[in-house]
């Protein structure tokens, strides 16, 4: 085990970040589904809330969006109308403010997280440390995809904003969680930049375990032709080696899937992108991820375009040249 893994692995088991990681990372994928399961809700005729699309209601919402989230409730010239429907909005979008509300939950424990995992000094290494190393990944790839997508749900504003009126309307004080949860919607209208400066604490190590991924995932990031001259698409290209088996201290690594792998690369490189200069190797394997594809998937049919959104966030960089010598063409 790493000299640095040994001398603070009792404060990782005091502080039982393996335990707090796997929670956090059920928790997630749990809450990931219900953001997915809002936004196809919103955009389907058929299933957006009727309270959304009421004509009646289209000052309020302008409105609302317009002063978001400093809206006044006693703005009586505007949210009037808000009032005869605040039984079927009180009905209706509970569900999706509350699964706002816990995204912020799940946001404010995961910075705390992140914040002890930094402070410990513990060295993430794939290979050494494989439950813990792919623990921490999962949740920076979760936890990112929860935010792009809950950027993505275009009617977030408008749903908080009703609830919150609705909600004081009929019990005469707005929603303890609005205040902080508009404040969140505003800092993640750029939802990569703001992940980006939620990651900068852990951002060296989470840079660390990706590139502990490199090795097996050049490894195994091979084209079929060399695959198959090397005998790995064969069983028996090999016959006198079939009945011995396999000594490795990396077989919990092997079991991972490239699929899994290319993921954690792709978002830690982009919350993390101003470390991809600082270490050797960082680059190559970073490229050599964005070979496999043009899409990186959010939830299930969800994804962004990558190469698009690396470009953005580069272009922002301090080291313009080394930006243009690792543009990929």
């Amino acid at each position: 085990m790493h000299r640095s893994s040994a001398v603070t692995s009792a404060s990782i088991y005091e502080r039982k970040f393996a335990e707090k990681l796997t929670i956090l990372n059920q928790r997630g994928q749990g809450i990931l589904i219900r953001v997915y399961n809002i936004k196809k809700s919103c955009l389907d005729p058929n299933t957006r809330p009727a309270c959304l699309s009421d004509r009646t209601l289209d000052s309020a919402i302008k409105h609302i969006n317009k002063k978001f989230p400093n809206v006044d409730t006693k703005d009586k010239s505007h949210l009037t109308a808000i009032s005869s429907l605040q039984k079927d909005i009180m009905q209706h979008l509970p569900n999706y403010y509350h699964t706002f509300v816990d995204v912020m939950e799940f946001r404010d424990v995961t910075n705390e997280v992140v914040t002890s995992v930094a402070t410990s000094q513990f060295f993430f290494d794939i290979t050494t440390n494989v439950d813990l190393t792919s623990s921490l990944l999962e949740l920076v790839a979760t936890y990112a995809s929860i935010m792009i997508l809950l950027s993505q749900v275009d009617d977030r504003r408008t749903i908080a904003g009703l609830f919150n009126v609705a909600h004081e309307m009929s019990r005469g004080s707005q929603d303890p969680s609005f205040p902080r949860l508009g404040q969140m919607f505003t800092e993640y209208d750029h939802a990569l930049r703001k992940i980006s400066e939620d990651f900068i604490p852990l951002a060296k190590v989470i840079v660390q375990a990706v590139m502990s991924l490199r090795p097996l995932y050049q490894r195994r990031n091979l084209p079929a032709y060399q695959l198959r001259s090397q005998g790995q698409l064969s069983a028996s290209a090999n016959p006198n080696l079939m009945l011995q088996p396999m000594l490795s201290n990396e077989l919990s690594c092997d079991l991972l899937s490239l699929e899994t792998m290319h993921r954690w690369i792709l978002f830690g490189f982009l919350l993390c992108h101003s470390q991809l200069s600082s270490y050797p190797g960082a680059s190559d394997l970073w490229k050599l991820a964005l070979y496999d594809g043009f899409y990186l998937t959010l939830c299930r049919d969800e994804a962004i375009a990558v190469h698009g959104v690396f470009e953005k966030l580069l272009s922002d960089s301090k080291d313009k040249k080394w930006v243009v010598e690792n543009t990929i063409s």
